[in-house]
């Protein structure tokens, strides 16, 4: 009896000291496993960065929590995971990866971008897309037109919706040419559309500048004659049309004038021409834009007998007429002189924005613009030229019309400029 006793004792303390195993090796296991996925969770958690050590002057790459990134960006660290998943990561002094991603947050912003398709879609945007372009811009983004100076990307987005959507929601604007290089994209373009319910057409040419390397843009000029929109809105037409139809009597030789100007034309039956060859379109191109009273007739015989020229008032055709126009223009502005700032030469096709200062029969001025010029191919014979600028601020300096173009800038402002009062 006893040993039966004796057994029965064993037996449960036994089941009892099993059972208390196997519970205890289940939770080292329930323990492991919570260790494990903490484990997992950190490593998810951990970020290659290239961190620059100021004590050792040196850059190298560490692993990091991403929750301690805020403090690495401040001075200057940079992340390497490849944020976007695009393949590309910023550049960095560390040597690590496919670099030249400016922005490794936007999957379509990488160095395998066609900047020139960038540059069109941002040219021609529409009301349906403005929210769609924005990320190319960077955040301190300049842009200027002739009226408006935007500075920043919160200012530029509230351009563009008063603009776009607000005053001009039907607005199209269509390239015709363009040309990449350098990290500067320029293009020529027709816009037609309303503003505020006043219908209007206008041509223009714009140059944006990218960052090197890379599709974000950080400067944007478009250039173009207010004049076209001030001539469909009563009040303000006849100011630009009387303006225009002074300038061309004043320059186009084959315009009917409807009344006579003071002063004689002078006689360019026999100009002295310069017959230089140069191979360099860059330079043709600049002395082109350049022009001035004093070497006028130096340009004259890269002009094909077809030459065709535009600005926002005058269109001529033919060399002969050519001559005839430059003699009565710098016969008026003997002090008129442009001034290139940023100029490029692709594909037979000359671009540069410019400043330009002087007097035009006696009214002081300036003003920026941008011109296109067409070679011949392979040679520095043109046969096309445009300029573009507003005769907004030719017409400022004549006190009769000056304030037309202030009223119409002070209307335009207060449509589109988000900072004006």
């Amino acid at each position: 009896m006893k040993n039966r006793i004796l057994i029965l004792t064993l037996s449960i303390f036994t089941l009892f000291a099993c059972s208390k195993d196997d519970a205890n090796l289940s939770l080292q296991k329930g323990d492991l496993q919570k260790n494990s996925n903490n484990l997992k969770k950190s490593k998810k958690n951990k970020i290659d960065i290239c961190h620059y050590d100021v004590d050792e002057d040196r850059w190298f790459i560490i692993n990091i929590n991403e929750n301690a990134w805020s403090g690495h960006k401040l001075h200057g660290d940079i992340r390497l995971d490849d944020q976007d998943n695009d393949g590309f990561v910023p550049n960095n002094q560390c040597g690590y990866g496919q670099q030249g991603d400016c922005d490794d947050n936007n999957v379509d912003i990488n160095p395998n971008a066609d900047r020139m398709d960038i540059g069109r879609a941002l040219l021609e945007v529409q009301a349906m897309n403005v929210a769609e372009i924005l990320p190319y811009y960077t955040d301190d983004i300049e842009y200027h037109d002739p009226i408006v100076d935007i500075y920043g990307i919160e200012d530029m987005t509230a351009f563009l919706n008063q603009l776009i959507i607000g005053a001009s929601p039907n607005l199209v604007t269509t390239v015709e040419d363009e040309t990449f290089i350098d990290n500067i994209y320029s293009a020529t373009w027709t816009m037609s559309g309303d503003f505020l319910g006043i219908p209007y057409m206008a041509k223009g040419i714009s140059i944006f500048k990218f960052l090197p390397d890379c599709s974000k843009v950080y400067y944007q000029r478009d250039y173009y004659s207010e004049g076209d929109i001030m001539a469909t809105i009563p009040g303000l037409d006849e100011a630009i049309n009387g303006f225009r139809t002074y300038y061309k009597c004043s320059v186009d030789p084959i315009f009917d004038c409807p009344f006579v100007l003071p002063g004689a034309n002078p006689d360019f039956s026999s100009p002295n021409f310069q017959n230089q060859i140069i191979d360099d379109q860059l330079t043709v191109g600049r002395q082109l834009v350049e022009i001035n009273a004093s070497n006028w007739t130096n340009v004259l015989s890269y002009l094909t007998a077809d030459y065709e020229y535009h600005d926002p008032i005058v269109d001529i055709y033919g060399s002969s007429t050519m001559v005839e126009f430059l003699g009565r223009l710098f016969a008026g502005s003997s002090s008129l002189y442009t001034v290139v700032e940023d100029e490029t030469i692709v594909n037979d096709i000359y671009m540069a924005t410019w400043t330009m200062s002087g007097s035009f029969n006696g009214a002081p001025f300036s003003a920026p613009g941008m011109s296109i010029v067409k070679f011949v191919p392979g040679t520095t014979q043109t046969f096309y030229s445009r300029d573009y600028y507003t005769e907004g601020d030719v017409m400022l300096g004549v006190p009769e019309l000056a304030s037309a173009v202030e009223g119409f800038r002070h209307y335009y402002r207060l449509a589109v400029d988000p900072n004006y009062p």
